[in-house]
């Protein structure tokens, strides 16, 4: 479910998930600025990067939207920017708490576009419009059809 914040957003960083251990900067961010809840920015980050929000130790998750986005290296102190040099991202389960509530969707059933022939083999396929796809796409389409069709006329 999405939560709406009421609160608008204003500063210079935004939390993305109340559990987040980082903020992301919403403009560019000198050294020495006020971001809030006692925290001050250690170093200049750029827009849209990471800022840790509090004391993160080595080999503990770094959190963004509540999804873990990679392992600290090395322990970080709150203000710094953060970038994949300070991450390691090692093999883990992942256990997302998204979507787990619904069952999954069945197959569609095995039924034919009314303008594919059931002698086709792409019955049952998605059908999808080749001007509406790019051109590299339309010729991966597009070459088994020409196979086909040339081995139909030996």
């Amino acid at each position: 479910m999405i939560e709406v914040l009421e609160k608008p957003a204003a500063g210079p960083v935004i939390r993305l998930h109340e559990a987040d251990n980082v903020v992301i900067a919403r403009s560019n961010v000198e050294i020495g600025t006020k971001l809030g809840d006692g925290l001050t920015c250690r170093s200049q980050v750029p827009s849209g990067h990471k800022i840790a929000t509090r004391a993160i130790k080595q080999g503990e998750p770094i959190l963004k939207y509540n999804v873990t986005i990679g392992f600290a290296a090395a322990d970080i102190a709150p203000g710094p920017f953060l970038h994949s040099h300070h991450l390691e991202f090692p093999e883990f389960v992942r256990h997302s708490p998204y979507a787990t509530e619904y069952p999954p969707v069945p197959p569609p059933p095995e039924t034919c576009h009314p303008r594919a022939s059931r002698t086709t083999p792409y019955c049952g396929k998605a059908v999808v419009s080749l001007s509406e796809a790019p051109a590299d796409v339309q010729q991966k389409m597009l070459n088994p059809l020409k196979a086909s069709k040339t081995a139909s006329k030996k």
